[in-house]
C-alpha cells in the first residue's frame, strides 16, 4: 500500500477524494497532504 492510498483511507475520503501527495518534513515537523478529488458529477434536480 503506498502513503498516499493509507492516508485516504486514515482520514476516511469517499473514493471521488484521494490523497494526491504526501510530504514530510522533519526539521519543520511538517506533514503536508494535497488532497484532490477524480471527477465532480452534480446531482440532476
Amino acid at each position: 500500500m503506498v502513503q498516499q492510498e493509507l492516508f485516504s483511507l486514515a482520514l476516511g475520503l469517499l473514493p471521488q477524494w484521494m490523497v494526491d501527495d504526501v510530504t514530510f518534513t522533519m526539521e519543520e515537523r511538517r506533514l503536508d497532504l494535497q488532497i484532490n478529488f477524480s471527477q465532480f458529477r452534480p446531482k440532476a434536480c
